[in-house]
């Protein structure tokens, strides 16, 4: 092959190394603080027995991200939005206790005899 009409490729010598991205530990190390979304998320799936479902652990594992931060504005709300959505599904069918508002509610249907 002639040099000059057909010169060597040469990407190989453009393109950028690839670099490897450090892995995240499956669980944070550190129980989550107070006050936070993963602790509230725990919270609020342990009052309806939702804790251990699948829907329910990703939920948590959602929460956990969001609250670990360094994202930008889409990340962020793409993981809001999955956030809110997998809470939605863990909490469907749930057997938790109900609220005051609706245990009187229920009350108030028995005595009408609806």
């Amino acid at each position: 092959m002639c040099t000059t009409c057909s010169p060597p490729d040469t990407r190989a010598r453009r393109l950028n190394p690839v670099t490897s991205l450090p892995s995240r530990p499956a669980e944070p190390a550190t129980p989550a603080a107070p006050g936070t979304l993963t602790e509230a998320t725990r919270e609020s799936l342990a009052a309806v027995n939702r804790l251990d479902c699948p829907e329910g652990a990703l939920a948590v594992m959602l929460a956990a991200q969001l609250d670990a931060g360094g994202h930008t504005g889409s990340q962020t709300a793409a993981l809001s939005k999955e956030y809110r959505a997998a809470l939605d599904v863990a909490g469907k069918g749930a057997t938790g206790a109900a609220s005051t508002l609706d245990q009187l509610r229920a009350r108030r249907a028995a005595r009408r005899g609806a």
